[in-house]
């Protein structure tokens, strides 16, 4: 983990958990490739709020969380989730869905954080990604969390 990293959406992550039915949808979207013997991977976690949701829909037999942000490790950690700080810490193929919303656009080199992530999933493993289709739904929270 970078120690100097230090997230400024915190704010936004708080806010977001009260947009009920958007958060709904997207945790739909990801229970709907779930079972509940299934192992999940949240690749930037945040706060939880798209976890929370899943685990009550699909009810997966256990979830790791993916979050580099020392404040939401504590929040998801205080939850009950396994959450490591970086993926290559995870033994390979042990994931059966793998899912990220609003996170990949953020990222630098995308690719080669999904290279890093592809070795988790098991065979026939399915990854569910949720990004912004449009620049319009880019905001000024994406602008402060770069």
């Amino acid at each position: 983990m970078n120690e100097a990293f230090s997230y400024t959406g915190n704010e936004e992550l708080q806010q977001a958990k009260y947009l009920v039915r958007y958060n709904h949808h997207i945790a739909s979207l990801f229970a709907e490739e779930t079972e509940p013997h299934h192992h999940l991977l949240d690749f930037g976690a945040g706060v939880g709020t798209i976890t929370d949701l899943v685990c009550d829909i699909a009810q997966p037999e256990r979830i790791t969380c993916v979050e580099i942000d020392p404040d939401n490790v504590a929040t998801l950690e205080a939850k009950g989730y396994q959450v490591v700080t970086d993926s290559r810490s995870l033994p390979a193929e042990t994931i059966d869905v793998m899912y990220s919303s609003n996170v990949l656009e953020h990222v630098e080199d995308d690719i080669a954080e999904l290279e890093k992530l592809y070795p988790l999933m098991k065979p026939g493993g399915v990854a569910v990604f949720w990004v912004p289709a449009f620049d319009c739904l880019w905001t000024k929270m994406d602008d402060r969390v770069e």
